[in-house]
């Protein structure tokens, strides 16, 4: 649970499946990459997802998704991609 402001500023692994609450704010820096093994990333109805530019989701195994029930500001060059056994 991610209940307080987060700021992501280098690569990340995602093996969970993280909720923010509490009306905290997630925010992924430019030129993040983060690879998502069958995870679900929650965004609560009013949170926020922040993401910077040139940031890429990675779908490495299962099915990875990011749920968004608050708000989102998405930066430019955003790419969702998957491997070929993986779904995001």
């Amino acid at each position: 649970e991610i209940s307080q402001n987060l700021n992501l500023t280098s690569n990340m692994v995602s093996r969970f499946s993280p909720t923010v609450t509490n009306d905290a704010t997630l925010t992924i820096d430019d030129n993040v990459s983060i690879d998502m093994y069958n995870s679900e990333l929650t965004i609560e109805e009013g949170c926020s997802l922040v993401i910077g530019d040139n940031v890429e989701f990675h779908a490495i195994r299962g099915i990875s998704k990011i749920n968004v029930y608050g708000d989102v500001q998405i930066g430019s060059n955003v790419t969702f991609t998957a491997d070929e056994e993986s779904t995001l």
